[in-house]
């Protein structure tokens, strides 16, 4: 205690004995500490857990704040959040089973896609929220979209997935990384969007050289239509809407030869990663 003698022992929240630190007799503070966590009695070690898988998942927790579990803040289904803890800690705490059951949930497939403005809807999950991307996922998605060839390793079929000694990841991820909160509110601002629009990532993303991508649309055998497929298919995983077709194929169609196709095609790539669906998950 300040300004006394006096030493506070460490406890264990609801329990009268002290964690002692005898050597030979016990399990040591730290291990006695995770036991007491992680024991199935404890339903608020399960709930906190839940309630946070649920909210990189949905965008919003059962519970929000997320980290403001206390009986004044119920959950918007309580007995839902009940039942995915009691599972959850039967399980012997499973992510890999939580995770499964979630997003094979029909709340989780449902689209985001909505007819009214209804911010219920949202709130009680009957549609799904929209989520930003986090800043490596972001990366990540645009190497994986376009096969990007920027950052060579022993395996060039993976180029653009090295996580380790990536300098160009690891800038990527702290230009865009974000403070914890709400995945629904996009936190990103004018300098992470220029990034996106001129920095080198998407530069070599779209670039004629780099491209994996556009490299193998360049093959004589592709149809503009089918160029034009693969990548909306690629980046935003549809096909193109038939104002979009018509307009970008357009586009396409006015190169005079085939380097200056390939070049519009770039441009095209570059819109699709810059848009916000692309950047969102919806």
């Amino acid at each position: 205690l300040p300004d006394t003698e006096t030493v506070v022992p460490p406890q264990l929240p609801e329990e009268d004995r002290e964690l002692s630190e005898t050597p030979g007799l016990e399990l040591s503070r730290r291990q006695r500490l995770v036991n007491w966590l992680t024991n199935e009695q404890n339903g608020r070690f399960a709930q906190a857990a839940v309630n946070r898988v649920w909210q990189q998942l949905f965008g919003r927790g059962l519970v929000e704040p997320v980290d403001d579990l206390r009986p004044g803040n119920e959950a918007i289904c309580p007995e839902l959040l009940e039942l995915l803890s009691r599972d959850f800690a039967a399980s012997k705490f499973d992510l890999r089973r939580l995770l499964r059951a979630l997003v094979l949930s029909d709340a989780y497939q449902l689209s985001s896609a909505a007819s009214t403005e209804d911010t219920s809807q949202s709130l009680c999950f009957a549609r799904m929220n929209m989520k930003y991307f986090t800043a490596d996922q972001l990366y990540d998605c645009i190497a994986v979209a376009t096969s990007s060839e920027a950052n060579p390793t022993s395996n060039p079929q993976n180029a653009g997935l090295a996580r380790t000694e990536n300098s160009s990841r690891e800038a990527f991820i702290r230009q865009f990384r974000v403070a914890p909160g709400s995945r629904t509110d996009y936190q990103a601002g004018v300098p992470q969007v220029l990034t996106l629009m001129h920095g080198g990532v998407v530069h070599g993303a779209t670039d004629l050289a780099s491209s994996g991508l556009l490299k193998s649309l360049g093959a004589p055998f592709f149809s503009d239509d089918q160029r034009l497929d693969t990548l909306f298919l690629a980046t935003l995983s549809r096909s193109p809407k038939q104002a979009e077709r018509e307009k970008l194929l357009a586009y396409i169609a006015e190169a005079t030869n085939a380097q200056q196709r390939q070049t519009r095609l770039g441009d095209v790539l570059w819109a699709l990663l810059n848009s916000a669906e692309f950047t969102f998950i919806h």
